[in-house]
């Protein structure tokens, strides 16, 4: 049966189910998604030894068209599925000629489409999602990340304090394969101490990051005007340069005082209104927001912005740049405190 608008814990609940279809139709912007629900099929559909006759792996770049129909239909040899996993489907010609396959596809094959970067040809679509599962894979923002965090956890009965998840976010950024693997670092060592709860400094330890010194806490300083700490997290992001790169606390930055902006274009920004507006998901969420409604009017949340995208800029070498870093966020901090 044909499943529409199917969610990713969803296919992956129906995989370990052992309730499949046909064809799954894999693309997007976030590559993690695809890969996991790819990996899922390629390791638990068949057995070890079933996997030699009956799974076959084929690279956009190295295939064809043609190679592709004479494996979806073929048999399975001593097993019910024939799995047949395209990677880097974008990079095959004519995958559209699938079509025809599509309209009448094997029951004992299991085709599994990923597209990564894009969207596949409408027509295609269309026949995976009467067929299959038609999933795409969308990039989350940053500020969804946290929510992430505790529902990804949540479903292992682990728990995280939102000062955790808002860290382990800010430090990996929308890159959920490295925040899956910081997850499962975070997971190993809380095993070996049998507790059930990753708190900041479980993270400061195991990932290598500050919970005073981050951009986290530094927005937080620039939100509450608190000048002193503001300029504590500059001289340390100064001595450490790698860990933390100018284009990441810009983004930062700017990402709450967007917010802020959208904050002060509602009518009613009581904190309910404001809360269910803008997804937060906490109180201490709403805090930030508030204690930035309370120190930057709106012009100078407006400044701030276009102060955020001058040194962005800067930071890329604009216009000949060659300022360091260092130098540059302790600019930017100063212009947005005074």
């Amino acid at each position: 049966m044909a499943k529409k608008n199917i969610s990713f814990e969803t296919i992956m609940d129906s995989i370990q189910k052992r309730e499949y279809v046909p064809v799954y139709g894999l693309m997007g912007e976030e590559p993690y998604f695809i890969d996991r629900i790819s990996d899922s099929l390629e390791k638990n559909v068949l057995s070890e030894t079933e996997k030699d006759f009956n799974q076959t792996v084929l690279y956009g770049a190295d295939s064809s068209i043609s190679l592709l129909l004479d494996e979806v239909r073929r048999y399975p040899l001593m097993a019910d599925y024939h799995v047949v996993i395209v990677k880097e489907a974008q990079s095959l010609d004519h995958l559209e000629e699938l079509i025809k396959y599509l309209q009448n596809p094997l029951s004992t094959t299991i085709l599994v489409i990923n597209y990564k970067y894009g969207k596949i040809d409408r027509k295609l679509a269309t026949e995976i999602e009467r067929k299959g599962i038609l999933f795409e894979s969308q990039k989350m923002y940053d500020n969804q990340l946290p929510e992430w965090i505790f529902r990804t956890l949540q479903q292992k009965n682990i728990k995280i304090d939102s000062a955790g998840a808002n860290l382990l976010s800010e430090y990996t950024g929308n890159d959920l394969s490295k925040l899956d693997h910081e997850i499962e670092k975070l997971l190993i060592t809380l095993q070996s101490s049998g507790g059930d709860t990753i708190t900041s400094g479980l993270i400061e330890k195991c990932v290598g990051i500050s919970k005073e010194y981050n951009n986290y806490e530094l927005v937080r300083a620039v939100l509450y005007r608190d000048v002193l700490k503001a300029n504590r997290i500059v001289n340390y992001f100064e001595k450490n340069p790698k860990k933390n790169p100018l284009l990441i606390s810009t983004a930062t930055l700017f990402n709450s005082f967007s917010t802020l902006v959208i904050a002060y274009s509602q009518k009613d920004r009581s904190q309910k209104a404001l809360s269910d507006y803008l997804g937060l998901k906490n109180y201490y969420q709403w805090k930030d927001i508030e204690a930035g409604l309370s120190n930057f009017s709106p012009i100078q949340v407006v400044r701030a912005i276009s102060y955020l995208r001058e040194y962005d800029g800067k930071s890329k070498g604009a216009n000949g740049n060659s300022t360091e870093d260092g130098e540059l966020l302790r600019e930017l901090i100063y212009k947005l405190l005074h």
